[in-house]
């Protein structure tokens, strides 16, 4: 219920906890995508700068592993160069079917094209695939506690207890394995959450960190969001043109031991989110 919830982030976080808590009752920072016919979708600023921190320079086959409802798929379809394809996966048959149709309805056919939209075990995707070590860039948006939609629904809160953290941060655990192994040499991966706590974001890292050694960390370059606020960006889709709002003014996330964070409570309601940005050495 929402008295233990709230003990237990208030002692996680301490005094920060009633900031944090203040912010979850305002509506987040959000930044419109908006396909060719002006109907726009609303994406957490947040989210945009997790998707926008994937390097994506040269690279041809990306992966989106945890993709709907599909924001974070349309930041990478819009970012992504002109020969490359992108994967969507989803494995909620529900999800899925929204997935496939926010990218349909806001995106142009000549970009849709390039993105196969599918239906997998995102911890088993090995089974699905002739091999691994296919992908150049990768995106895990992995499951999580999303504490703050579950503070705002009480059907969720009244049945959170911590036992949640450490499931989901085995899932977690076995969704980011899983993508690494599909991960090109010298390509690039972004394990990504909104949840609040280490054990769902640092510790994750740390554990691959930890169990392959081809595994690096890599700094997140603010510069790269200035670069999608030029109208003179290379490599960009076609249409890539009609969002320029989409990329200003973004939220500055802080250093954690081994990724990002961007938290409501300094960021004008924008996340939380988390993200970490890992090479996979040769």
């Amino acid at each position: 219920g929402k008295t233990l919830f709230t003990d237990y982030y208030s002692s996680y976080f301490g005094e920060r906890w009633m900031n944090i808590e203040k912010s979850f009752a305002n509506a987040s920072d959000y930044r419109i995508f908006r396909n060719e016919a002006g109907e726009e979708y609303y994406i957490d600023s947040a989210s945009v700068v997790a998707a926008a921190a994937l390097p994506l320079e040269k690279a041809e086959n990306i992966l989106d592993l945890c993709a709907a409802p599909g924001g974070k798929s349309l930041v990478l379809a819009d970012r992504m160069p002109h020969n490359a394809s992108l994967v969507s996966n989803e494995k909620s048959k529900n999800r899925y079917c929204r997935l496939k149709k926010v990218l349909q309805d806001f995106l142009p056919e000549s970009v849709y094209q390039r993105i196969t939209v599918t239906n997998h075990d995102a911890a088993k995707w090995c089974q699905y695939e002739n091999e691994c070590e296919k992908y150049d860039a990768i995106l895990i948006d992995a499951p999580c506690s999303s504490e703050k939609h579950v503070y705002n629904d009480e059907s969720y809160l009244k049945l959170w207890t911590p036992a949640r953290i450490r499931n989901l941060a085995m899932i977690q655990w076995s969704i980011l394995s899983s993508g690494f192994l599909l991960l090109k040499e010298n390509g690039y991966l972004v394990y990504s959450t909104c949840a609040l706590t280490d054990a769902e974001n640092d510790a994750v890292v740390a554990r691959l960190l930890k169990k392959y050694k081809s595994a690096s960390l890599v700094e997140f370059n603010e510069d790269c969001l200035n670069t999608l606020c030029s109208q003179n960006s290379q490599d960009m889709t076609e249409n890539r043109k009609l969002r320029p709002e989409l990329y200003s003014n973004l939220p500055h996330p802080e250093k954690t031991e081994y990724g990002y964070q961007i938290m409501p409570d300094l960021c004008n309601n924008s996340g939380p989110i988390y993200f970490s940005i890992i090479k996979k050495l040769d």
